[in-house]
């Protein structure tokens, strides 16, 4: 049996392991098998490892949604080693959540100078909005569209339209 295969069972057994350091413990609600205590035994140093390798990548995760670093949310408790033995099979989104919503969430103060400094190379887009538009193209856009949605002649995708429809949307190009 391998190190997999026994957490596997000891997840089906509702045993809950968790790392104390090089520690390695469980709880369950009842006496496990003794034949899973005692792959567990023989399997522990890789039990230990490969935990440990999880935990750390789900603190990594939850680091990356929240733009901060792991050691940052260890060094100021907002993730403990009791979170990370009873949490590391949940989405990391759920704790980020969480964390976000907890009042002494600060976003960590290089982050946010970083946020703020311009990016090189950087290409800059022009998005075009109804807020910065035009209040001829908006007039051209909503007659257009009104007339699009309520016209059973008129049919976009096609290029058919009804002479109102033609002469709307002719409008509307030009308005762009």
């Amino acid at each position: 049996m391998t190190a997999f295969e026994v957490l596997a069972l000891a997840k089906a057994e509702g045993m809950v392991l968790t790392l104390n350091g090089e520690l390695l413990t469980w709880k369950a609600d009842h006496l496990p098998p003794h034949e899973l205590l005692t792959e567990m035994r023989s399997h522990r140093q890789e039990i230990i490892e490969s935990l440990a390798a999880t935990e750390q990548a789900w603190l990594a995760d939850v680091a990356r949604l929240l733009a901060c670093s792991p050691a940052y949310l260890i060094s100021f408790n907002f993730i403990d080693r009791y979170d990370l033995s009873e949490q590391y099979d949940t989405l990391p989104a759920f704790a980020a959540h969480l964390i976000l919503s907890h009042p002494r969430w600060p976003p960590p103060q290089e982050l946010k100078r970083l946020a703020l400094k311009p990016y090189k190379n950087e290409p800059q887009y022009l998005h075009r909005s109804t807020t910065i538009a035009d209040p001829q193209w908006c007039q051209a856009h909503d007659l257009y569209i009104g007339h699009l949605m309520s016209c059973r002649s008129c049919h976009a995708p096609t290029n058919r339209y009804c002479t109102t429809g033609a002469e709307l949307r002719d409008q509307y190009n030009a308005a762009s």
